[in-house]
């Protein structure tokens, strides 16, 4: 029989027979794919297929972070329903966080096992389940694939939403790329006998917004291993925004949601943001990614993980509108630099000798030989991503020393860019309470680093500068690298406490009650988990590496990642200086600064600016900028006024005109400033080239005014003079 399911309309082709001697349809009206019969057969649903469930805490661990990063860490949710729950491992998780978490599973066998675990659980079905209380969340994980009446069963869950109520649901992806290249032998069509109906985004988001009518409907897809997956949210979102664009794609790593990350953090918390001034956000987490809306904005994140060519080149079409958030900083210093270290660290007979070769080698006195040489394999890698590059309408950097490392790794000139500050969630971090960690763990005032347990993070390092110091540390973090792990619990100080991930509340916790959090990193744009700890009260300790300073200037303690007495020397700096007024400044400052709703207003007006340019790139609202030099001269000094000693932002051709024509106007450079680190430390035109922050450090050369030196880039420059904390007159030539 060809009658839909879903419209009952008996207008559907056959598209053909599965493997399994089952046929399906399409229904030529509203697109929905099922199979003939469209009949549960119970034979499908005994204990063998139940218990089968028992083998997935992989798949409820990855539900479970992609329900974190949904609802912000469950933000303002305080019951959840999990429709067809199985053994309930991910209810399990849930009930740890969440008041009030229920299940609901047709199994009697699945009801029992549920309730072993004290879970509150009843043996029904959702039509027919009637609580006394309606649901902030209601979950129907690989559900409604299953469902015979399709409209009965959407239509019972929006009865038991509550008015900030979210649904999400999963189902296989008829859509996804691997679905359109095997045709009837995808995996997903021959893995389950039992599944009566397929889904595509498109096709779900008409039946979704059929049922919620004033909903917002949003989209997840993901590939776990060779499964791909579908996500739909229906959620409430009454914010307006009346100008373009109000539909994005935001693009992103394969193993999101098995490895969480930084990257992560960004992309669904920047979703979240601008959700809330009107916009729609889809993600895809696919290789290929297949989502097929008219989207106004692709926004990738992420420019150095293995598949970001692939997924860049095939939604290049899909959009005229490509921005990316690099999340960059060059590679090289850090792949040699964690292969020594973990090369000296295997060969060390003992702790003794450990640490007095990794002395040498921080003073550049230790040499590795025979190291793979994987030198070919990152020029190439640069190669693609310089392709890729070279195809975006808009950078959303994280600083402005990330925008200049790209410049120079890649070649790029006057590419439009808008920097995004990185961005904590202020409520959780300044709020939480140090209670709950010290219940959980026993310990209060230690050294903590929160990060993936890699050698780029750098930890090894750092418990080794620990060593007989007497801090107490805790180390917070997913092993990536299981031989990298296994040296540092080998020469981890004893008593060093080494956790998994634990829920973002918990670890807020951790940070109040933390005295140092230390990061070390060899790279970090600049490093969430620095900026959460600080909005915590730590004193914090980070690498000199990267844009650490363009964020913390002087209220940080510096090291470098490959000196141990560094390190140790940066941690007992902040640790003895733990209660002096840098960590309220500097909590002020990322209160001020670094929050998802900035992050949010810029990127928002970074897709402006894209949008208003016919080109993609970005020039400012005054248009052309071209002055001959004797009008710049007098521009110069008109401007100065009384100005004698000036600084010039842009060592570059455009600072060497600002340097002629201040030099005929009578007034004396004293220095330039530059975001590209090949610059710093140099000197051009016989002048020092500083760093930017160089203008509020103490000790700096006094000057009267700072020119900015640009062809089209003076707002940003002075908007990164200003956050910086600079007070002095900002002229543009």
């Amino acid at each position: 029989m060809g009658i839909c399911p879903w419209c009952r309309r008996d207008q559907s082709e056959i598209l053909g027979t599965k493997p399994d001697g089952v046929t399906l349809y399409k229904c030529q009206i509203c697109g929905l794919i099922f199979q003939s019969g469209n009949k549960a057969d119970k034979m499908h649903y005994t204990r063998d297929y139940y218990e089968k469930d028992f083998g997935n805490q992989e798949k409820q661990q990855i539900r479970y972070q992609l329900v974190q990063y949904i609802t912000g860490g469950f933000k303002g949710i305080s019951s959840v329903l999990d429709v067809g729950c199985g053994a309930g491992l991910f209810l399990e998780k849930v009930a740890k966080i969440c008041p009030k978490a229920t299940g609901l599973d047709k199994s009697p066998w699945s009801v029992d096992i549920c309730k072993t675990k004290g879970l509150e659980i009843y043996n029904e079905q959702l039509e027919t389940f009637y609580p006394k209380e309606k649901y902030d969340l209601v979950t129907a994980w690989e559900v409604v694939e299953h469902i015979e009446d399709l409209p009965s069963f959407l239509n019972s869950v929006k009865k038991i939403m509550s008015d900030i109520g979210i649904f999400m649901l999963s189902t296989p992806n008829v859509s996804s790329y691997r679905a359109k290249k095997y045709g009837l032998e995808w995996k997903g069509f021959c893995w389950r006998h039992e599944h009566l109906c397929y889904f595509s985004a498109p096709v779900l988001e008409c039946m979704l917004k059929e049922i919620f009518t004033e909903n917002q409907v949003q989209f997840v897809e993901f590939d776990w291993r060779s499964e791909d997956t579908l996500v739909a949210i229906v959620k409430n979102n009454k914010e307006t925004f009346s100008d373009k664009p109000q539909k994005a794609l935001f693009v992103g790593r394969t193993n999101g949601l098995e490895v969480s990350g930084g990257d992560m953090v960004q992309l669904f918390n920047t979703k979240i943001a601008i959700e809330k001034r009107g916009f729609t956000v889809d993600v895809s987490l696919s290789a290929l990614p297949a989502l097929d809306f008219n989207y106004d904005v692709i926004h990738q994140f992420g420019l150095s993980y293995a598949e970001a060519v692939d997924q860049f080149f095939h939604l290049e079409d899909k959009c005229d509108h490509a921005v990316l958030s690099p999340i960059y900083w060059n590679p090289d210093e850090t792949k040699r630099s964690t292969e020594e270290i973990a090369e000296i660290a295997k060969q060390s007979k003992n702790l003794s000798e450990l640490k007095e070769i990794l002395g040498l080698y921080g003073q550049g006195k230790v040499m590795i030989e025979g190291l793979r040489n994987y030198s070919y394999l990152y020029e190439k890698m640069r190669e693609e991503r310089h392709d890729l590059i070279s195809k975006v309408k808009h950078f959303l950097p994280n600083s402005y020393a990330e925008m200049h490392e790209l410049r120079r790794d890649f070649g790029l000139f006057r590419s439009a860019y808008t920097v995004v500050p990185n961005a904590v969630d202020v409520d959780l971090f300044l709020n939480a309470d140090p209670s709950w960690f010290v219940r959980e763990y026993g310990i209060k005032d230690f050294v903590l680093c929160a990060a993936r347990l890699e050698p780029r993070k750098n930890q090894l390092m750092l418990l080794l500068a620990m060593q007989e110091t007497a801090l107490p540390c805790v180390i917070i973090g997913r092993s990536q690298v299981p031989e990298y792990a296994e040296l540092c619990h080998r020469y981890a100080p004893s008593g060093t406490v080494f956790l998994d991930n634990i829920p973002q509340d918990l670890l807020a916790s951790a940070y109040k009650a933390a005295r140092v959090h230390a990061l070390v990193s060899w790279s970090e744009t600049p490093g969430l988990s620095s900026l959460e700890a600080a909005l915590g009260g730590c004193s914090i300790v980070v690498s000199d590496r990267g844009p650490t300073w363009e964020y913390f200037g002087d209220m940080a303690y510096y090291c470098d990642p490959g000196n141990i007495n560094s390190i140790r020397d940066a941690v007992l700096q902040a640790w003895e200086n733990h209660f002096d007024e840098t960590q309220a400044s500097l909590r002020e400052l990322i209160v001020k600064k670094y929050t998802w709703d900035k992050a949010a207003e810029c990127t928002l007006q970074a897709y402006k600016k894209m949008m208003r340019s016919k080109t993609g790139s970005y020039v400012n609202d005054d248009r052309m900028y071209v002055i001959r030099a004797q009008e710049r001269k007098t521009s110069l000094c008109l401007r100065l006024g009384d100005a004698k000693k000036i600084a010039i932002f842009g060592a570059s051709l455009t600072g060497r005109e600002c340097y002629e024509s201040a030099l005929e106007g009578g007034l004396e450079v004293k220095f330039f400033l530059d975001n590209s680190p090949a610059r710093q430390g140099t000197s051009f035109l016989g002048l020092p080239v500083y760093s930017v922050d160089y203008i509020v450090r103490p000790g700096a050369e006094e000057v009267d005014a700072v020119i900015l030196a640009s062809a089209g880039y003076h707002e940003e420059m002075a908007r990164q003079l200003i956050e910086l904390g600079c007070r002095k007159p900002l002229v543009r030539p």
